[in-house]
């Protein structure tokens, strides 16, 4: 069994990021990252 405490933080900060990505799917992210989703 292995752990993720090698990895330094910036690469377990990339890990949770693309795991977020991951499980929203990528449309709906993207829809929350455009500036029109949050001027309306």
């Amino acid at each position: 069994m292995g752990n993720y405490r090698f990895f330094p933080a910036s690469s377990k900060l990339l890990m949770v990021g693309l795991m977020w990505i991951g499980r929203l799917e990528i449309v709906p992210v993207l829809v929350f990252l455009t500036r029109a989703f949050w001027d309306s």
